[in-house]
């Protein structure tokens, strides 16, 4: 019913309200009825213990079967599935069962939760990609269904990062849900169940942090459970309101609640003189239910909620997945801004939107929280593999045609090849430019000059064939482009930009850092403001690994607070190699070996604006197991305090606790 004839007939709305949601607890007041929700759910893990052809062969088909048979003989039954990506998977491969699925959400017995694409991690992806998510999901329910979430429904998951209630709040979304707090959470569970989390800006949700396991069952009539109404006893005397939220149902291969789970819900539903009011309910209805006033009266908690331990060695696990969604979420905001350039330059109506968003989700369903967070089984990657790169490719696409439109427009006249670099960043940006070109006849040497003829620092690396590798520095606007000529040369750039290199020093204007004989970092002093930066040496520790139960979720604490086994460097005799030396960058090489594992530190200084950087490209041949690396960098400046820039606000963390308290926020 459109807003505007709500508005009309406000007086009646409680009435109305409960006609449009069969089950809501709007004609109940929680000032004085005791409401419990029962949210049943069938928690599926896209890819775990198996990969998706699984999960679309057998677990997808078995819920929907599964729940569609509870439908007639309960008809208070309500069933809540999340994924907007994986309503996609029911059309595409079961066109038959998703009209029928469609119809039952029209009745409001199969609810529609969760605003995301998949039910992903949510403190590795930046907040633009949780954005997309809610974007992209409620966009296609709105268009596919008629209806949308307004919860963010995370029974599993790994911890919940302080931005993530303001970016929920900024895209409609009213409330948020998780079991998985229980498992271990850095700071006490604010709430006894019910609050409000704010976020960095003051955007907030409401919060259930205490719902009991995804997994549980009903073994009795809820409407008269005596520990049900110590829960809600409990929830009044923190919120002054009598409600109480719990999930129950059925993990991780989908399926649905246990049938006596179902009855036994059903019978608390119906039951019209008991203790308490009992919901079969939409994952989101309470956060649908509550007024301002209500809301208002919750209790309050700005900060993070992530994990103790389990999670915390799901960021160390499967580091190329995290290369890809890195790489995806920063070619998707470089494609799009290239679009809308080349959209505005060729007069309108050329912007890509359906291939943008159709890259966009090819990526957005690998950040489910066993793919990113690297827990699956290793059968489970290629499929993710592949979308990330799929992704990778259209964007990039994209982004090519998008900067062709744009050089057509600029003037590209060059004495040389000229190039032309685009900066998709919102500030001007003095940064190094890696490039191959293909000359006729290999050069000696090259050397690069801007719009204005003056010439910039550049290199050449080794060529292969007629391309030529090509390094230089370039200044370039803010989401715009320069073109910059590279023309042959018998001599290299005699630019003399401050940089220096040695087997055991590399310097540039702003810093000199220095190695030992083993091959550590044991100096970096910065020139300008005439200090050192280290107060000893810069060490990779090997450290026994505790974690036994669950090693691809866990890092304890004690095991990265333990005596190191060794270090790297310790035995054994570095190779250093002198790799760079120009005016644009220098790089010394440091290979060593230890406990049967091989690194690679290529350490950098470029000259310029990209010179307020020291930078390590390592690589690893890793062959030591029940083992953790620890690189440390022992700073000569210290703080109790830590800030970690959130990409939406930042958050101030204690320096080398076991647990953290409660964030400064």
């Amino acid at each position: 019913m459109p807003a505007r004839i709500l508005s009309l007939i406000a007086p009646a709305a409680v009435s109305l309200l409960a006609l449009l949601w069969p089950n809501s607890a709007r004609a109940l007041d929680p000032t004085h009825d005791k409401i419990l929700y029962m949210v049943a759910d069938a928690h599926l893990d896209d890819e775990w213990n198996w990969t998706i052809q699984d999960t679309i062969n057998s677990y997808i088909p078995a819920t929907l079967h599964t729940n569609f048979a509870f439908f007639a003989p309960y008809p208070h039954y309500v069933f809540n599935w999340e994924e907007a990506w994986r309503y996609q998977l029911v059309k595409e491969y079961y066109p038959a069962d998703f009209l029928t699925l469609s119809n039952y959400i029209e009745q409001g017995c199969w609810r529609l939760s969760g605003a995301a694409v998949v039910a992903g991690d949510v403190n590795t992806p930046s907040p633009e990609a949780l954005m997309r998510h809610a974007l992209l999901a409620e966009n296609y329910y709105q268009q596919t269904f008629g209806k949308t979430s307004t919860d963010i429904f995370l029974p599993d998951c790994f911890g919940f990062g302080y931005a993530l209630p303001s970016v929920a709040a900024h895209c409609g979304v009213k409330g948020f849900s998780s079991q998985k707090l229980s498992w271990g959470c850095w700071t006490n569970i604010p709430f006894t169940n019910l609050g409000r989390w704010i976020g960095p800006d003051g955007a907030s949700v409401l919060a259930v942090l205490q719902p009991g396991g995804y997994g549980s069952t009903v073994s009795d009539n809820l409407a008269n459970d005596s520990a049900e109404l110590t829960r809600l006893t409990n929830n009044f005397a923190q919120t002054g309101l009598w409600l109480d939220y719990r999930y129950y149902g059925t993990g991780d291969q989908g399926g649905g609640p246990t049938p006596a789970s179902v009855n036994w819900v059903e019978q608390s539903a119906t039951t019209t003189n008991g203790a308490l009011n009992v919901l079969s309910s939409g994952s989101d209805q309470l956060f649908r239910d509550l007024t301002t006033s209500q809301i208002n009266q919750l209790p309050t908690y700005r900060g993070e909620l992530v994990m103790q331990t389990h999670g915390t060695g799901t960021y160390t696990a499967h580091s190329e997945m995290k290369t890809y969604n890195r790489e995806n979420e920063l070619r998707g905001d470089a494609a799009e801004r290239a679009a809308i350039i080349a959209d505005w330059l060729q007069g309108g109506g050329t912007y890509p939107q359906e291939k943008l968003n159709k890259a966009w989700t090819s990526f957005l369903w690998c950040q489910f929280h066993d793919l990113l967070t690297g827990t699956a089984i290793p059968a489970a990657y290629p499929f993710a593999w592949n979308d990330e790169l799929l992704a990778l490719n259209e964007f990039g696409s994209e982004e090519t045609h998008g900067v062709g439109v744009l050089a057509k427009a600029m003037d590209t006249t060059a004495q040389g090849v000229p190039l032309v670099v685009f900066n998709p960043l919102s500030v001007a940006r003095e940064d190094l430019v890696e490039a191959k070109v293909t000359f006729p006849n290999v050069p000696a040497a090259v050397r690069v000059f801007d719009t204005n003829g003056n010439e910039v620092p550049s290199q050449m690396g080794t060529p292969a064939g007629n391309s030529v590798p090509v390094t230089f520095l370039a200044d370039v606007p803010a989401n715009g482009a320069a073109v910059y000529d590279v023309r042959p040369s018998a001599t290299p750039s005699g630019l003399n930009t401050g940089l220096s290199v040695s087997t055991s020093q590399i310097e540039n204007a702003r810093y000199r850092v220095q190695l030992n004989s083993a091959g550590d970092v044991m100096s970096i002093l910065d020139k300008v403001n005439n200090r050192q930066l280290l107060n000893a040496p810069i060490r990779w520790a090997f450290l026994y690994d505790l974690s036994t139960s669950w090693p691809n979720w866990e890092v304890q604490y004690a095991a990265l607070t333990g005596t190191p086994t060794s270090y790297l460097g310790s035995s054994g005799t570095p190779a250093f190699q002198i790799l760079e030396n120009g005016p644009a960058r220098v790089s010394l090489g440091v290979t060593r070996c230890n406990a049967g594992s091989t690194f690679t530190e290529r350490i950098r200084l470029a000259s310029g604006g990209a010179g307020d950087r020291v930078e390590w490209d390592v690589s690893a041949n890793w062959n030591t197991l029940k083992t953790l690396l620890k690189l440390s960098f022992p700073l000569a400046a210290t703080n109790s305090l830590a800030t970690f820039d959130l990409g939406l606000g930042t958050i101030q963390r204690p320096n080398e606790t076991a647990k953290i308290g409660r964030a400064h926020v």
